[in-house]
């Protein structure tokens, strides 16, 4: 008898136990997402849980990456994670895959409902030129396991360009001055490089691009997870209006790489360059790549 009273006062323990261990588990779940997001309005360090719920507050949540920096297709998986435990629909629209390409996404959805492994053989990701499939494999993995709507989001690459004036026109009133940006960041990367007719035509295809975005974004339903390019998702690029929807239902965040082959970023400069362009600056992951136009200048091939 006293070893039945023992037992039976030992489960009401044992649930507890169980259930403060489920509590710690779901505390750090809701924590669980890696690195430092930082408010770019004051510089101010930001607990994740309160960042968590601006994005879940939303329409659209536009995450920008540095291309092939694996650390920031996992923080947009882990992102996209915690906004499925709001209950709330959500879509994942990516730059990586054009829209002509959507039928190919389903059909591979159709026929492996439980892993988009296949995905990357299918749409032959090795020659659509981005870094290798592994990199974002985890995103599509969690849209997988989530059940969530996968938007191939960019423009074909065999669609023929717009005129200039056409898509300034399509951008609005702000267009000329989106154009602007567009080329001067194009300058930029291309470390001063090419003249200006060419940079032009460069400026207009991205433009291109960023309408062609805003069109499936706009399709994607009540909650879209945008991951693009940091350049893609910059607020004074018109992005709001783009999309079509109020300010305060866009949030901004640039992922931001702590390190490359240079050493460590300065995430003082970095942060001051993104005033005014994101909500956020989200700090993780680090690269091995070299600045190209600092590599070009130390090898002599730029002044």
């Amino acid at each position: 008898m006293t070893h039945l009273i023992r037992r039976s006062a030992a489960r009401p323990i044992a649930g507890a136990l169980v259930l403060c261990a489920a509590a710690l588990f779901f505390s750090v779940a809701s924590d669980a997402c890696e690195g430092r997001i930082v408010r770019v309005a004051d510089g101010a360090d930001v607990p994740f849980a309160e960042f968590r719920r601006k994005a879940a507050a939303a329409r659209v949540v536009a995450l920008g990456e540095r291309h092939g920096v694996a650390a920031h297709p996992r923080a947009a998986a882990c992102l996209l994670s915690e906004l499925v435990q709001d209950g709330a629909p959500v879509s994942l629209a990516v730059e990586h895959i054009a829209s002509d390409r959507q039928t190919i996404v389903e059909a591979v959805r159709a026929a492996n409902p439980e892993t988009p492994d296949r995905l990357g053989v299918a749409l032959r990701w090795w020659e659509t030129g981005w870094p290798a499939w592994k990199v974002y494999a985890p995103l599509f993995a969690a849209a997988w396991r989530h059940r969530l709507p996968v938007i191939a989001a960019d423009r074909p690459p065999g669609r023929p360009l717009p005129p200039a004036a056409e898509v300034v026109a399509e951008l609005g009133p702000g267009g000329r001055a989106v154009l602007a940006s567009w080329t001067k960041s194009l300058r930029q990367a291309r470390c001063g490089l090419g003249d200006a007719a060419e940079l032009r035509r460069a400026a207009v295809a991205q433009a291109a691009r960023d309408l062609h975005f805003a069109t499936f974004v706009r399709a994607g339903g009540d909650r879209v997870l945008f991951f693009a390019g940091r350049a893609h998702v910059r607020l004074d690029r018109g992005l709001s209006e783009r999309i079509s929807i109020a300010p305060d239902k866009l949030l901004s965040v640039a992922l931001q790489e702590t390190a490359t082959g240079d050493g460590p970023v300065d995430v003082r400069a970095r942060l001051a360059d993104a005033n005014g362009r994101f909500d956020f600056v989200w700090l993780i992951g680090e690269t091995r790549d070299q600045p190209v136009c600092a590599r070009l200048r130390r090898l002599g091939l730029l002044p």
